[in-house]
């Protein structure tokens, strides 16, 4: 009679799959661990087809998390722009992509970092709202609708 078990083998080998299962996925960030709050729009100026777009992003994950990209059928582009001083003047550039370190956020706000709506196709004003797509590396897409505001 065998003194091992006779499904060891087979035991060991469902342990390391079950181990190797992160690897596998991608190890993925958490959907339910990135939260956008406060996304607004910026109304444009009348006869205008650009306006800016703001929100935060709590990354409540301890991984980092980027934000890849936007996507609004509203608009024929969406930025994302960052602002920075170069002697006197504030100017800004696009970005590729923004990182949101593990328990970290980002927050858009004007006169910072913040999204530009390139090509609107239909004027909009206070009260309407777009959706806008935000393309993660590891949570996935996140659809938002988000509000127009007049300041």
């Amino acid at each position: 009679m065998s003194k091992h078990f006779p499904g060891r083998a087979a035991i060991r080998r469902l342990i390391l799959l079950w181990m190797a299962v992160p690897v596998i996925a991608g190890c993925g960030q958490d959907p339910a661990a990135i939260v956008v709050s406060e996304p607004w729009l910026k109304e444009p100026i009348p006869g205008r087809a650009v306006a800016a777009g703001f929100f935060k992003i709590e990354n409540r994950g301890s991984g980092e998390e980027v934000l890849l990209g936007l996507e609004c059928p509203d608009a024929a582009a969406v930025e994302m722009h960052e602002m920075f001083h170069e002697g006197d003047m504030m100017k800004m550039r696009k970005m590729e992509q923004w990182a949101i370190p593990g328990h970290g956020s980002l927050a858009l706000a004007p006169g910072g970092g913040h999204l530009m709506f390139l090509g609107l196709r239909r004027p909009l004003k206070d009260g309407d709202t777009v959706q806008l797509t935000l393309h993660f590396k590891g949570a996935g897409d996140r659809t938002l609708s988000v509000p127009v505001k007049k300041l």
